[in-house]
C-alpha cells in the first residue's frame, strides 16, 4: 500500500524553505564545479598555443552543458527535443571531461580534473530537479485553494401548450307545428292547402 502522502497534505511552506537551501547548495557545488573546469581547460589550450581563444573556448562547453541540463528539466517536453538536448549533454561532459584529464599524469590527476565536471553536472541537476518540484508544488497548492465555481442555476422554459379555441356552433331552429289558435282554424291540419278539403274538415268538426 502506497503511504506517501498527496502534495496537498505536505506543509508546503517547510517543504519549499528546504527545496531553497538545496537549490542554493546545488548552485554553489555546480558554480565550482564550472570554474574548476573552465580553469583546467584553459590552461590545457594555452599550453597549445590557443592564445585569447583559451578563455573563450571552454566557456562554450559548460554553457552548452548547463542549457542541456536545464532543458532536460522542462515540463511536458517532447520527447524529441528530450532527446536533442540528453544528447548534447553526453557530447559537452564528454569533451569536458576529456579536455579536464588530457594532460594528467596519473589517475590521482586523471579523477581530480574530472571530479569538477561531475560534480558541475549532478549539482546542476539536483537544481533542476528540486525547482521542478517546487514549482509543480506551488501549482497544486494554488489549486488546492482557488475558489470553486458556482454554476448559477439556468432557469428552463415551460413548454406552453396551445388551448384550442371553442368551435363557433350553429343552432338549428326547428319550425313549430301549427296549432289551432281559434276555431275552424286549420292550422293543424294536413289539408290545410286544398280549399275543398278545409270545407270537408269544417263539416266533420263539432261546433
Amino acid at each position: 500500500m502506497n503511504t506517501t502522502p498527496a502534495l496537498t497534505e505536505i506543509p508546503t511552506d517547510s517543504i519549499l524553505k528546504t527545496a531553497g537551501h538545496v537549490k542554493k547548495i546545488a548552485y554553489v557545488i555546480a558554480a565550482i564545479g564550472t570554474v574548476a573546469s573552465y580553469g583546467t581547460q584553459v590552461t590545457l589550450l594555452l599550453n597549445n598555443h590557443f592564445k585569447l581563444f583559451s578563455y573563450v573556448i571552454p566557456g562554450t562547453i559548460d554553457l552548452l552543458a548547463l542549457g542541456a541540463a536545464m532543458a532536460l528539466q522542462i515540463p511536458r517536453l517532447d520527447t524529441v527535443s528530450r532527446k536533442i538536448a540528453g544528447a548534447i549533454l553526453t557530447v559537452a561532459v564528454v569533451v569536458s571531461i576529456v579536455a579536464n584529464v588530457w594532460e594528467a599524469e596519473t589517475g590521482i590527476q586523471a579523477a581530480g580534473h574530472a571530479w569538477p565536471v561531475v560534480a558541475y553536472l549532478l549539482g546542476e541537476l539536483l537544481a533542476n530537479r528540486i525547482r521542478a518540484f517546487a514549482e509543480r508544488l506551488i501549482a497544486t497548492r494554488e489549486a488546492a485553494i482557488a475558489p470553486v465555481a458556482v454554476v448559477a442555476p439556468v432557469a428552463i422554459p415551460t413548454p406552453q401548450v396551445a388551448v384550442p379555441l371553442p368551435v363557433a356552433t350553429t343552432t338549428t331552429r326547428t319550425k313549430a307545428a301549427p296549432t289551432a289558435s281559434r276555431r275552424g282554424s286549420h292550422a293543424g291540419c294536413a289539408h290545410v292547402a286544398s280549399p275543398a278539403a278545409r270545407a270537408a274538415c269544417r263539416s266533420t268538426r263539432t261546433p
